[in-house]
């Protein structure tokens, strides 16, 4: 019984983590190894459908779009309203994996509380990714999202009990995590030429946490560190 568990475990891991793909869908990936540019990131929710795929990749019911199921749930759309500042942590981390191609600028609420930080402090978020000047910001990465799964707060709440679910919880997704499907495009600054369109298929964020918003915001954070960079590798 204990081996049956464990291969139907590993299985839907594998399939899981099939679907977690970036594709190029049109232009070229030259400008995230362009070392001597930087890029703005910002998300766009205006088509945005909220749907719960249960446990596999259909779609098991859908709650219409952001709007509608913020409204039916007496949540507030203000709390679900990306904040540059918000994502700092996860830009700093996309930065860490692409130091030797273009960085992404952090917001100027991180970077002036940075500033005030002492030098010893201040050295350690400058070394994990956090950049306090902007400079040749060349780029504008235009996240669409099309599609959420917002998660579970039970299974968060389960995620953390540890022991014999541990397992299962190492899947991404099993945790309680937001899921999304989305898409962007990367727009030049200069010539608001589209020099790049990518299609991101269902991917998770880390879950464990009861708060919605939370989970949410997590899932967005896990294009910009898990998604985002795996285009360094995307062919023409």
């Amino acid at each position: 019984m204990k081996k049956m568990f464990f291969f139907a475990a590993m299985l839907l891991a594998a399939v899981t983590m099939q679907a977690e793909k970036v594709t190029l869908q049109a232009g070229s990936t030259d400008w995230i190894n362009d070392s001597k540019s930087m890029a703005t990131i910002s998300f766009d929710l205006n088509d945005c459908v909220v749907v719960d795929f249960g446990t596999g990749n259909k779609i098991n019911k859908d709650f219409g779009t952001l709007d509608d199921y913020l409204s039916a749930k007496g949540l507030k759309k203000e709390a679900f309203t990306p904040q540059p500042a918000t994502m700092d942590n996860f830009i700093a981390q996309f930065n860490k994996k692409n130091k030797k191609g273009l960085q992404l600028a952090i917001s100027d609420v991180t970077k002036n509380a940075i500033k005030e930080m002492k030098p010893k402090r201040q050295k350690n978020y400058l070394k994990n990714g956090y950049i306090l000047e902007d400079q040749n910001v060349k780029y504008n990465i235009v996240v669409h999202v099309d599609t959420v799964d917002m998660g579970s707060g039970a299974q968060a709440a389960t995620s953390q009990m540890g022991g014999l679910i541990g397992l299962i919880t190492s899947m991404p997704g099993a945790d309680g995590g937001a899921s999304m499907i989305g898409w962007a495009e990367v727009i030049d600054n200069d010539t608001r030429d589209v020099v790049c369109e990518l299609h991101v298929s269902r991917f998770y964020g880390v879950g464990a946490e009861a708060k919605t918003e939370v989970r949410f915001f997590r899932a967005l954070g896990a294009f910009i560190s898990n998604q985002l960079p795996k285009a360094a590798k995307l062919k023409k």
